[in-house]
């Protein structure tokens, strides 16, 4: 079963919360391949632009590894996302799966902006640490 997380659960696990345009999307091909009876959950690579930033020092743009598992949103290119991300052992970031925060943003909807909002009011109350 899938754990669900408050969104100030959510914060504090992330590295990064940010909200970025995504306009490209790649397949990762590991240089050298993976061994057969390896398994890379996060085969696709994001390009950004950052938009907005509440935690952590996300770049003006770069790229994002991120998954079409269950769990996580497909990113495609020309919409906008809030990201939760960490960084792995080699410093590739990640976006965290949708129950760990990620989620679409559209400007014009009431939701996503309210989303959006209650991670500013967390961050203003001084449970985001930049």
């Amino acid at each position: 079963m899938t754990p669900h997380y408050t969104d100030a659960e959510k914060v504090a696990r992330a590295e990064y919360i940010f909200l970025a345009h995504v306009f490209r999307l790649e397949e990762i091909v590991p240089d050298p391949p993976l061994p057969k009876d390896v398994i890379s959950l996060f085969g696709l690579n994001a390009s950004f632009r950052l938009s907005d930033s509440l935690k952590g020092d996300a770049p003006t743009s770069g790229t994002i590894a991120t998954s079409l598992g269950d769990c996580y949103l497909p990113l495609i290119p020309g919409s906008q996302y809030v990201l939760f991300a960490v960084r792995d052992q080699t410093g590739q970031m990640i976006a965290l799966p949708i129950d760990e925060g990620t989620r679409w943003f559209l400007p014009n909807d009431d939701r996503s902006v309210e989303y959006w909002n209650t991670l500013k009011r967390l961050s203003s109350d001084g449970a985001i640490q930049k």
